[in-house]
Protein backbone atom coordinates (compact mmCIF):
# COMPACT_ATOMS: atom_id res chain seq x y z
CA UNK A 1 0.00 0.00 0.00
CA UNK A 2 1.37 3.43 -0.94
CA UNK A 3 2.01 5.68 2.01
CA UNK A 4 -0.37 8.63 1.98
CA UNK A 5 0.07 11.72 4.06
CA UNK A 6 -1.75 14.88 4.99
CA UNK A 7 -0.20 17.93 3.53
CA UNK A 8 0.34 21.33 5.13
CA UNK A 9 -1.83 23.22 7.58
CA UNK A 10 -5.29 22.61 6.17
CA UNK A 11 -8.14 24.21 8.13
CA UNK A 12 -11.88 23.79 7.68
CA UNK A 13 -12.05 26.65 5.16
CA UNK A 14 -9.75 24.88 2.70
CA UNK A 15 -12.56 22.82 1.20
CA UNK A 16 -14.53 25.95 0.44
CA UNK A 17 -11.51 27.96 -0.68
CA UNK A 18 -10.87 25.37 -3.36
CA UNK A 19 -14.49 25.08 -4.43
CA UNK A 20 -15.33 28.80 -4.18
CA UNK A 21 -12.34 29.69 -6.34
CA UNK A 22 -13.65 27.37 -9.01
CA UNK A 23 -17.19 28.72 -8.76
CA UNK A 24 -15.94 32.24 -9.52
CA UNK A 25 -14.76 31.14 -12.96
CA UNK A 26 -16.80 31.15 -16.14
CA UNK A 27 -19.63 28.65 -16.50
CA UNK A 28 -17.58 26.67 -18.98
CA UNK A 29 -15.15 25.85 -16.19
CA UNK A 30 -17.75 24.83 -13.62
CA UNK A 31 -17.16 21.18 -14.45
CA UNK A 32 -14.00 21.43 -12.38
CA UNK A 33 -16.10 21.84 -9.25
CA UNK A 34 -17.90 18.60 -9.96
CA UNK A 35 -14.61 16.91 -10.77
CA UNK A 36 -13.13 17.85 -7.39
CA UNK A 37 -16.18 16.50 -5.57
CA UNK A 38 -16.46 13.35 -7.65
CA UNK A 39 -12.77 12.57 -7.34
CA UNK A 40 -12.95 12.84 -3.57
CA UNK A 41 -16.11 10.72 -3.33
CA UNK A 42 -14.71 7.95 -5.53
CA UNK A 43 -11.42 7.97 -3.66
CA UNK A 44 -13.33 7.78 -0.37
CA UNK A 45 -15.18 4.57 -1.24
CA UNK A 46 -12.11 2.97 -2.80
CA UNK A 47 -9.95 3.79 0.22
CA UNK A 48 -12.57 2.64 2.73
CA UNK A 49 -12.85 -0.64 0.85
CA UNK A 50 -9.07 -1.18 1.08
CA UNK A 51 -9.21 -0.66 4.84
CA UNK A 52 -12.06 -3.14 5.48
CA UNK A 53 -11.30 -6.63 6.72
CA UNK A 54 -14.66 -7.96 7.96
CA UNK A 55 -17.90 -9.07 6.26
CA UNK A 56 -19.75 -5.75 6.52
CA UNK A 57 -19.39 -2.67 4.33
CA UNK A 58 -18.35 0.37 6.33
CA UNK A 59 -18.68 4.09 5.77
CA UNK A 60 -20.73 5.92 3.17
CA UNK A 61 -21.60 5.10 -0.40
CA UNK A 62 -20.06 7.11 -3.23
CA UNK A 63 -23.26 9.16 -3.59
CA UNK A 64 -23.36 9.82 0.15
CA UNK A 65 -19.70 10.87 0.16
CA UNK A 66 -20.39 13.20 -2.76
CA UNK A 67 -23.28 14.84 -0.90
CA UNK A 68 -21.09 15.12 2.19
CA UNK A 69 -18.31 16.90 0.31
CA UNK A 70 -20.84 19.36 -1.08
CA UNK A 71 -22.12 20.12 2.44
CA UNK A 72 -20.43 23.14 4.12
CA UNK A 73 -20.96 21.47 7.51
CA UNK A 74 -18.66 18.58 6.59
CA UNK A 75 -15.15 18.74 8.06
CA UNK A 76 -12.66 17.82 5.37
CA UNK A 77 -8.97 17.05 4.99
CA UNK A 78 -6.78 17.50 1.97
CA UNK A 79 -4.81 14.34 1.25
CA UNK A 80 -1.93 13.65 -1.08
CA UNK A 81 -2.35 10.41 -2.96
CA UNK A 82 -0.58 8.74 -5.88
CA UNK A 83 -3.29 10.24 -8.10
CA UNK A 84 -2.86 13.77 -6.80
CA UNK A 85 -4.63 15.91 -4.23
CA UNK A 86 -8.04 14.78 -2.95
CA UNK A 87 -10.57 15.98 -0.39
CA UNK A 88 -11.60 13.55 2.35
CA UNK A 89 -14.81 13.91 4.44
CA UNK A 90 -13.35 13.27 7.89
CA UNK A 91 -16.38 14.36 9.99
CA UNK A 92 -19.67 14.21 8.14
CA UNK A 93 -23.11 15.35 9.37
CA UNK A 94 -24.83 12.10 10.26
CA UNK A 95 -27.74 12.81 7.94
CA UNK A 96 -25.50 11.81 5.02
CA UNK A 97 -25.06 8.24 6.26
CA UNK A 98 -28.22 6.20 5.63
CA UNK A 99 -26.89 3.46 7.93
CA UNK A 100 -27.99 5.46 10.97
CA UNK A 101 -31.45 5.89 12.51
CA UNK A 102 -32.41 9.45 13.34
CA UNK A 103 -34.77 8.20 16.07
CA UNK A 104 -31.92 6.67 18.09
CA UNK A 105 -30.16 10.02 18.55
CA UNK A 106 -33.20 12.18 19.20
CA UNK A 107 -32.29 15.87 19.55
CA UNK A 108 -28.57 15.03 19.18
CA UNK A 109 -29.02 13.98 15.54
CA UNK A 110 -28.79 17.53 14.16
CA UNK A 111 -25.39 18.00 15.84
CA UNK A 112 -23.98 14.50 15.23
CA UNK A 113 -21.00 13.78 12.98
CA UNK A 114 -19.79 10.52 11.49
CA UNK A 115 -16.04 9.86 11.64
CA UNK A 116 -14.35 8.18 8.68
CA UNK A 117 -10.62 7.52 8.93
CA UNK A 118 -8.64 7.20 5.69
CA UNK A 119 -5.75 5.37 7.34
CA UNK A 120 -4.90 2.32 9.39
CA UNK A 121 -2.71 3.15 12.40
CA UNK A 122 0.56 2.24 10.72
CA UNK A 123 0.07 4.93 8.06
CA UNK A 124 -1.53 7.72 10.12
CA UNK A 125 1.18 10.31 10.81
CA UNK A 126 1.61 13.33 13.10
CA UNK A 127 0.33 15.76 10.50
CA UNK A 128 -2.85 13.70 10.21
CA UNK A 129 -3.37 13.58 13.98
CA UNK A 130 -2.72 17.31 14.26
CA UNK A 131 -5.35 18.16 11.66
CA UNK A 132 -7.74 15.65 13.18
CA UNK A 133 -7.22 17.34 16.54
CA UNK A 134 -8.06 20.76 15.02
CA UNK A 135 -11.36 19.38 13.76
CA UNK A 136 -12.13 17.73 17.10
CA UNK A 137 -11.52 21.05 18.82
CA UNK A 138 -13.95 22.82 16.51
CA UNK A 139 -16.59 20.17 17.08
CA UNK A 140 -16.06 20.26 20.83
CA UNK A 141 -16.71 24.01 20.83
CA UNK A 142 -20.06 23.47 19.11
CA UNK A 143 -20.89 20.65 21.57
CA UNK A 144 -21.19 18.12 18.76
CA UNK A 145 -21.23 14.37 19.22
CA UNK A 146 -19.09 12.03 17.14
CA UNK A 147 -20.31 8.65 15.91
CA UNK A 148 -18.01 5.85 14.81
CA UNK A 149 -18.46 2.19 13.97
CA UNK A 150 -15.76 -0.42 13.65
CA UNK A 151 -15.08 -4.13 13.78
CA UNK A 152 -14.28 -4.98 17.38
CA UNK A 153 -10.96 -6.67 16.71
CA UNK A 154 -9.65 -3.42 15.19
CA UNK A 155 -8.94 -0.36 17.30
CA UNK A 156 -7.57 2.22 14.85
CA UNK A 157 -10.72 4.36 14.82
CA UNK A 158 -10.75 5.04 18.55
CA UNK A 159 -6.93 5.05 18.77
CA UNK A 160 -6.72 7.86 16.22
CA UNK A 161 -9.42 9.95 17.89
CA UNK A 162 -7.73 9.56 21.28
CA UNK A 163 -4.32 10.47 19.86
CA UNK A 164 -5.67 13.49 18.01
CA UNK A 165 -7.54 14.76 21.08
CA UNK A 166 -4.23 15.30 22.90
CA UNK A 167 -3.12 18.00 20.45
CA UNK A 168 -5.84 20.49 21.35
CA UNK A 169 -6.80 19.44 24.83
CA UNK A 170 -10.06 17.74 23.89
CA UNK A 171 -11.49 15.11 26.22
CA UNK A 172 -13.55 12.32 24.65
CA UNK A 173 -16.33 10.72 26.69
CA UNK A 174 -17.89 7.48 25.52
CA UNK A 175 -21.54 8.07 26.36
CA UNK A 176 -22.98 5.09 24.50
CA UNK A 177 -23.67 3.18 27.71
CA UNK A 178 -25.45 6.10 29.34
CA UNK A 179 -28.12 6.40 26.66
CA UNK A 180 -31.65 5.41 27.57
CA UNK A 181 -31.63 3.08 24.58
CA UNK A 182 -29.49 0.16 23.51
CA UNK A 183 -26.47 0.62 25.79
CA UNK A 184 -23.99 -1.56 23.87
CA UNK A 185 -25.20 -1.53 20.27
CA UNK A 186 -23.56 -4.05 18.01
CA UNK A 187 -24.16 -5.91 14.75
CA UNK A 188 -22.93 -9.49 15.03
CA UNK A 189 -22.35 -11.80 12.07
CA UNK A 190 -22.73 -15.58 12.41
CA UNK A 191 -22.08 -18.52 10.13
CA UNK A 192 -22.55 -22.28 10.30
CA UNK A 193 -22.63 -25.33 8.06
CA UNK A 194 -26.07 -26.71 7.14
CA UNK A 195 -26.05 -30.17 5.61
CA UNK A 196 -28.52 -33.03 5.23
CA UNK A 197 -28.33 -36.02 7.51
CA UNK A 198 -29.59 -39.42 6.38
CA UNK A 199 -32.10 -39.00 3.55
CA UNK A 200 -35.65 -38.52 4.83
CA UNK A 201 -38.61 -40.57 3.67
CA UNK A 202 -40.35 -39.27 0.58
CA UNK A 203 -39.59 -38.72 -3.06
CA UNK A 204 -36.13 -37.36 -3.79
CA UNK A 205 -36.38 -33.82 -5.11
CA UNK A 206 -34.29 -31.73 -7.53
CA UNK A 207 -30.73 -31.99 -6.26
CA UNK A 208 -29.24 -28.69 -5.14
CA UNK A 209 -32.23 -26.49 -6.13
CA UNK A 210 -34.73 -25.74 -3.39
CA UNK A 211 -37.25 -23.67 -5.36
CA UNK A 212 -37.44 -26.26 -8.14
CA UNK A 213 -37.74 -28.98 -5.53
CA UNK A 214 -40.73 -27.22 -4.02
CA UNK A 215 -42.32 -26.76 -7.43
CA UNK A 216 -41.85 -30.47 -8.10
CA UNK A 217 -43.62 -31.21 -4.83
CA UNK A 218 -46.47 -28.87 -5.74
CA UNK A 219 -46.89 -30.64 -9.10
CA UNK A 220 -47.06 -34.01 -7.37
CA UNK A 221 -49.59 -32.74 -4.84
CA UNK A 222 -47.23 -33.15 -1.87
CA UNK A 223 -46.78 -29.42 -1.23
CA UNK A 224 -49.24 -26.58 -1.48
CA UNK A 225 -48.81 -22.92 -2.30
CA UNK A 226 -50.79 -20.45 -0.19
CA UNK A 227 -52.17 -22.89 2.39
CA UNK A 228 -54.90 -21.73 4.74
CA UNK A 229 -52.62 -22.42 7.72
CA UNK A 230 -49.06 -23.71 7.93
CA UNK A 231 -45.58 -23.26 6.42
CA UNK A 232 -44.78 -23.24 2.71
CA UNK A 233 -42.37 -21.83 0.17
CA UNK A 234 -43.24 -18.42 -1.31
CA UNK A 235 -41.79 -18.57 -4.80
CA UNK A 236 -40.08 -15.43 -6.14
CA UNK A 237 -42.31 -15.32 -9.22
CA UNK A 238 -45.39 -15.19 -7.00
CA UNK A 239 -43.95 -12.11 -5.30
CA UNK A 240 -43.25 -10.48 -8.67
CA UNK A 241 -46.86 -11.20 -9.67
CA UNK A 242 -48.04 -10.04 -6.22
CA UNK A 243 -50.26 -13.12 -6.22
CA UNK A 244 -52.90 -12.86 -3.48
CA UNK A 245 -51.29 -9.55 -2.51
CA UNK A 246 -48.32 -11.50 -1.13
CA UNK A 247 -45.68 -8.85 -1.88
CA UNK A 248 -47.48 -6.15 0.11
CA UNK A 249 -48.28 -8.56 2.93
CA UNK A 250 -44.64 -9.57 3.28
CA UNK A 251 -43.50 -5.95 3.25
CA UNK A 252 -45.99 -5.08 6.01
CA UNK A 253 -44.73 -7.92 8.23
CA UNK A 254 -41.09 -7.06 7.52
CA UNK A 255 -41.44 -3.31 8.12
CA UNK A 256 -43.30 -3.77 11.40
CA UNK A 257 -40.85 -6.38 12.72
CA UNK A 258 -37.70 -4.43 11.85
CA UNK A 259 -39.09 -1.16 13.17
CA UNK A 260 -39.45 -2.89 16.53
CA UNK A 261 -36.19 -4.83 16.28
CA UNK A 262 -33.97 -1.81 15.69
CA UNK A 263 -36.02 0.78 17.58
CA UNK A 264 -33.24 1.05 20.19
CA UNK A 265 -30.30 0.51 17.83
CA UNK A 266 -28.38 3.22 15.90
CA UNK A 267 -27.98 1.07 12.79
CA UNK A 268 -30.93 1.28 10.38
CA UNK A 269 -30.80 -2.34 9.11
CA UNK A 270 -34.26 -1.92 7.54
CA UNK A 271 -34.13 -2.15 3.76
CA UNK A 272 -36.14 0.26 1.68
CA UNK A 273 -39.36 -1.13 0.26
CA UNK A 274 -37.81 -1.18 -3.24
CA UNK A 275 -34.69 -3.03 -2.08
CA UNK A 276 -36.70 -5.45 0.01
CA UNK A 277 -39.06 -6.44 -2.82
CA UNK A 278 -36.12 -6.72 -5.21
CA UNK A 279 -34.35 -9.06 -2.77
CA UNK A 280 -37.23 -11.45 -2.07
CA UNK A 281 -38.33 -11.60 -5.71
CA UNK A 282 -34.89 -12.50 -7.04
CA UNK A 283 -35.24 -15.87 -8.83
CA UNK A 284 -32.47 -17.39 -6.71
CA UNK A 285 -33.91 -16.26 -3.35
CA UNK A 286 -35.59 -18.91 -1.20
CA UNK A 287 -38.53 -17.64 0.88
CA UNK A 288 -40.32 -19.76 3.46
CA UNK A 289 -43.54 -18.33 4.85
CA UNK A 290 -46.10 -19.24 7.49
CA UNK A 291 -49.80 -18.67 6.80
CA UNK A 292 -52.63 -18.34 9.26
CA UNK A 293 -56.20 -18.19 7.98
CA UNK A 294 -54.82 -17.53 4.51
CA UNK A 295 -52.66 -14.60 5.64
CA UNK A 296 -48.85 -14.58 5.79
CA UNK A 297 -47.82 -13.97 9.40
CA UNK A 298 -44.11 -14.76 9.16
CA UNK A 299 -41.37 -15.58 6.70
CA UNK A 300 -37.64 -16.07 6.31
CA UNK A 301 -35.39 -15.67 3.28
CA UNK A 302 -32.09 -17.02 1.99
CA UNK A 303 -30.17 -15.41 -0.84
CA UNK A 304 -26.86 -15.49 -2.67
CA UNK A 305 -24.31 -13.57 -0.59
CA UNK A 306 -23.03 -11.98 -3.80
CA UNK A 307 -26.33 -10.09 -4.03
CA UNK A 308 -26.21 -8.65 -0.50
CA UNK A 309 -25.21 -5.07 -1.26
CA UNK A 310 -24.44 -4.34 2.41
CA UNK A 311 -21.86 -7.14 2.64
CA UNK A 312 -18.40 -7.91 1.30
CA UNK A 313 -18.73 -11.23 -0.56
CA UNK A 314 -14.94 -11.41 -0.93
CA UNK A 315 -14.67 -11.80 2.83
CA UNK A 316 -16.74 -14.98 2.71
CA UNK A 317 -14.91 -16.31 -0.32
CA UNK A 318 -11.58 -15.85 1.48
CA UNK A 319 -12.93 -17.54 4.60
CA UNK A 320 -14.86 -20.45 3.08
CA UNK A 321 -13.39 -20.84 -0.38
CA UNK A 322 -15.68 -22.03 -3.15
CA UNK A 323 -18.15 -23.75 -0.81
CA UNK A 324 -21.82 -22.83 -1.50
CA UNK A 325 -22.89 -19.98 0.76
CA UNK A 326 -26.25 -18.33 1.31
CA UNK A 327 -27.20 -15.40 3.51
CA UNK A 328 -30.40 -14.96 5.50
CA UNK A 329 -31.30 -11.27 5.75
CA UNK A 330 -34.40 -11.80 7.88
CA UNK A 331 -36.54 -14.08 10.00
CA UNK A 332 -39.66 -12.07 10.81
CA UNK A 333 -43.08 -12.70 12.32
CA UNK A 334 -46.13 -10.52 12.73
CA UNK A 335 -46.82 -8.84 16.06
CA UNK A 336 -48.57 -11.27 18.38
CA UNK A 337 -46.76 -14.31 16.92
CA UNK A 338 -43.44 -13.89 18.72
CA UNK A 339 -41.89 -16.63 20.82
CA UNK A 340 -40.06 -18.69 18.23
CA UNK A 341 -42.65 -21.34 17.36
CA UNK A 342 -43.37 -19.97 13.89
CA UNK A 343 -39.67 -19.53 13.14
CA UNK A 344 -38.92 -23.09 14.20
CA UNK A 345 -41.83 -24.41 12.13
CA UNK A 346 -40.63 -22.57 9.00
CA UNK A 347 -37.03 -23.72 9.48
CA UNK A 348 -38.17 -27.28 10.04
CA UNK A 349 -40.21 -27.17 6.83
CA UNK A 350 -37.16 -25.84 5.00
CA UNK A 351 -34.97 -28.58 6.49
CA UNK A 352 -37.19 -31.31 5.03
CA UNK A 353 -36.75 -29.92 1.51
CA UNK A 354 -33.02 -29.27 2.07
CA UNK A 355 -32.62 -32.91 3.06
CA UNK A 356 -34.50 -34.38 0.14
CA UNK A 357 -32.79 -32.05 -2.35
CA UNK A 358 -29.43 -33.08 -0.86
CA UNK A 359 -28.53 -29.42 -0.45
CA UNK A 360 -25.48 -28.46 1.64
CA UNK A 361 -24.40 -24.88 2.22
CA UNK A 362 -22.64 -22.45 4.48
CA UNK A 363 -25.37 -20.35 6.06
CA UNK A 364 -24.58 -16.83 7.26
CA UNK A 365 -26.75 -14.24 8.99
CA UNK A 366 -26.45 -11.15 11.15
CA UNK A 367 -28.14 -10.00 14.35
CA UNK A 368 -28.21 -7.01 16.64
CA UNK A 369 -26.77 -7.58 20.09
CA UNK A 370 -30.38 -8.12 21.24
CA UNK A 371 -31.51 -10.65 18.62
CA UNK A 372 -28.13 -12.42 18.89
CA UNK A 373 -29.37 -13.77 22.21
CA UNK A 374 -31.98 -15.99 20.55
CA UNK A 375 -31.71 -16.11 16.72
CA UNK A 376 -28.70 -18.51 16.46
CA UNK A 377 -30.42 -20.89 18.85
CA UNK A 378 -33.70 -20.71 16.87
CA UNK A 379 -31.87 -21.47 13.62
CA UNK A 380 -30.15 -24.51 15.10
CA UNK A 381 -33.37 -25.76 16.75
CA UNK A 382 -35.48 -25.28 13.64
CA UNK A 383 -33.12 -26.86 11.13
CA UNK A 384 -32.39 -29.79 13.43
CA UNK A 385 -35.90 -30.27 14.78
CA UNK A 386 -36.61 -33.58 13.05
CA UNK A 387 -33.04 -34.62 12.41
CA UNK A 388 -33.22 -33.87 8.67
CA UNK A 389 -30.43 -31.30 8.72
CA UNK A 390 -27.47 -30.64 10.99
CA UNK A 391 -26.29 -27.09 11.63
CA UNK A 392 -22.67 -27.37 12.71
CA UNK A 393 -19.58 -25.30 13.42
CA UNK A 394 -21.62 -22.20 14.21
CA UNK A 395 -19.26 -19.30 14.82
CA UNK A 396 -19.29 -15.58 15.40
CA UNK A 397 -17.35 -14.30 12.41
CA UNK A 398 -17.40 -10.59 13.28
CA UNK A 399 -18.87 -8.07 15.68
CA UNK A 400 -19.24 -4.38 14.88
CA UNK A 401 -19.41 -1.80 17.64
CA UNK A 402 -21.18 1.56 17.47
CA UNK A 403 -19.87 4.35 19.70
CA UNK A 404 -21.47 7.67 20.61
CA UNK A 405 -18.78 10.10 21.79
CA UNK A 406 -19.13 13.49 23.42
CA UNK A 407 -16.33 16.03 23.19
CA UNK A 408 -15.26 18.52 25.81
CA UNK A 409 -12.68 21.27 25.33
CA UNK A 410 -10.28 21.72 28.23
Amino acid sequence: MDKLHTEGEFNQDAQHQIIDALIEREDSEQQEVTDVINKGAIYYTERMSENMHGPQLEGMTTDEAKAALEDPETRVMKLSSPDGEVLWPIFTPLRHNAEYRKQYFGDDFANAYYFSSPFPNEIADKAFHRQLGDHLSELAEKKAIVICDFEENTSHVRDQLNEAARYDGVTIYDTTGSLERNKEPRVIHFSGRAKPTERSAGTALVEGDLNKSFQMGVSSGEFKEFPDTGPTFILPQRITENANGIAESMWAVYEEQFDRLVATHPSEQLQTREDFLHTISDPETVNVGYFEDGEVVGFLSFMDVEKCYWLRPEYYRERYGDAPLVYSPEIVVKRGHEGGNLSISMLSYLANIVNRADYSTQLAFQCTNISAQYVPRLVALGLGRHGAVSFENVETVASYKYDVLRLQKA
